[in-house]
């Protein structure tokens, strides 16, 4: 017996199968021959009580038309009584957007339009319209940062703030070749060769 109100049960018939369970349509059939317009499409929508025992709708799921054979997935959330507004978008060519339902990149998590240019090879874009930036925490006896490899290792190159003795740390070819100490001294690699205006 279901113990839900609703309950959809489908035996699949393998275990490396996927199968279209649930079906929902929301089709306009105009005589014209009219397209869908950008942004509609069906939804799914979750609605609760609220304290004066009115029900709101607190969240939707849309599958947003986004243009030609292409749509998107988007996740719209409560901001006030009656008032949904879309928080995420998953596009149709996988980019996903916070705050933004145009990513122009893998991800996009947009807090303000900064007039920040395209570029093919970013495939993380964190934007504003005012300060921007990117919070990398850890414990307070712990190194935070970020690492820059390829194929031949993950730690070919290191940028990484030591929390333990608040100094910055830089390394190349997984070798630290300079650091900033807590009294912004500057420690480079004895065994390395530096120099400004030349290679």
């Amino acid at each position: 017996a279901p113990g839900k109100l609703l309950t959809v049960h489908y035996d699949a018939p393998a275990n490396n199968t996927q199968d279209d369970v649930v079906r929902i349509v929301s089709k306009y059939n105009a005589s014209s021959g009219a397209s869908a317009a950008t942004g509609s499409g069906p939804a799914i929508v979750f609605a609760g009580g609220i304290l004066d025992n009115q029900t709101r709708d607190r969240a939707r799921i849309v599958a947003p038309f986004e243009g030609s054979n292409v749509s998107g997935l988007a996740f719209h959330t409560q901001n006030t009584a009656d008032i949904i507004t879309e928080k995420m978008r998953i596009q149709n060519n996988g980019n996903v957007g916070i705050g933004t339902d145009a990513p122009m990149t893998k991800l996009h998590v947009f807090h303000g339009d900064g007039s920040y240019p395209d570029d093919a090879n970013n495939h993380l874009v964190v934007e504003s319209a005012s300060h921007s930036y990117i919070g990398l925490g850890g414990g307070t006896s712990s190194d935070v940062g970020i690492h820059f490899g390829d194929s031949g290792g993950i730690g070919r190159g290191r940028l990484a703030y030591l929390n333990a003795s608040d100094a910055m740390a830089f390394s190349t070819n997984g070798v630290e070749v300079a650091r900033f100490d807590a009294d912004r001294r500057l420690k480079l690699d004895a065994t390395k060769n530096y120099g400004s205006g030349s290679s």
